[in-house]
């Protein structure tokens, strides 16, 4: 799970660059390009009518989960923070009982530098195989990864967009026992 903020900004860009992207004089698509992140992040966490929900509703019900013994939760934050005890966690939820070695492996080749350079940022043919960017632009669809950070929703929040966020969260009472990390 990741805190909803930097959540907000990620769904953002991705939905922004996914739809600009695009070969398509949809009327759909060109309102999504034209919103903007304070018209985006109402509609994300007031919107019920959503395909997916709203984000609260989202981690409420994974939350919910967290007893469950086929269930692991892990907090992006953590993944950043604290990348080699992350896959030790899932590695021994998993019973995959992996090397300290390969778990370091893993640890490097998740770090986002990394995974800018590799194959996957760009319109590999796993990707074309599986039409994700059928009606692309492929010149503008090379890049899947953005930061990687925590905390970059303070460059994309405005005052009131933190109000609202943080009135919602308030309201909410499914998340009061949830250890979001905003910065780190």
């Amino acid at each position: 799970m990741r805190n909803g903020k930097d959540t907000a900004v990620s769904l953002y860009k991705h939905l922004m660059n996914l739809t600009r992207n695009l070969n398509s004089q949809n009327s759909v698509l060109k309102q999504v390009t034209s919103m903007t992140f304070s018209d985006f992040l109402k509609e994300h966490l007031l919107d019920k009518d959503q395909y997916y929900g709203t984000h609260f509703d989202y981690i409420e019900y994974m939350w919910s989960l967290k007893d469950d013994p086929n269930v692991l939760i892990v907090f992006y934050e953590d993944l950043i923070t604290d990348t080699i005890l992350s896959i030790q966690k899932i590695n021994k939820f998993m019973g995959t009982g992996r090397s300290d070695e390969l778990i370091e492996q893993i640890a490097d080749a998740i770090n986002i530098d990394k995974m800018r350079e590799g194959k996957a940022t760009s319109m590999d043919d796993a990707t074309e195989r599986m039409g994700i960017y059928r009606n692309a632009k492929k010149e503008s669809a090379k890049h899947v990864y953005r930061k990687g950070t925590v905390g970059d929703w303070k460059n994309y929040f405005t005052v009131a967009d933190d109000e609202l966020f943080d009135s919602i969260l308030a309201k909410w009472s499914g998340g009061k026992d949830i250890p979001f990390r905003y910065t780190l």
